[in-house]
């Protein structure tokens, strides 16, 4: 036997099965079953009688993402209107606060110009 013939007669060397490519291989399988139910949905919708009863359930679907949409508007307008009570509350506190204090400054001026104590 000559060398060319031995070099095409021989078998081509395995690679050894890694992690790596039993992780590879599990992707490929769920992708693969993914597309074949993806598939089959689309051909029971392709060839059903009745497309009426699909269409009712992406309204179904529809509605209920709508009526979450909602819920979660009405959740972020309670908070806000909660946030902008606190906010007023605090803002009107401080400036009551502020009032006073100004008005004490004002009557010790007063006091210390007068030299003498006034009535409340």
């Amino acid at each position: 036997m000559r060398a060319y013939e031995f070099l095409e007669n021989r078998e081509p060397p395995s690679k050894p099965i890694t992690l790596r490519g039993l992780h590879k291989m599990k992707l490929e399988q769920k992708r693969h079953q993914a597309a074949e139910i993806e598939r089959h949905n689309l051909m029971r919708i392709m060839y059903s009688e009745q497309p009426s009863e699909q269409e009712q359930i992406d309204l179904e679907k529809q509605q209920l993402e709508l009526a979450q949409l909602r819920a979660d508007i009405n959740a972020t307008n309670v908070e806000t209107a909660f946030k902008s009570a606190i906010a007023l509350h605090s803002s009107a506190q401080s400036g009551i606060d502020s009032k006073t204090k100004n008005q004490q400054k004002f009557n010790k001026t007063i006091k210390s110009a007068l030299g003498r104590d006034l009535k409340p």
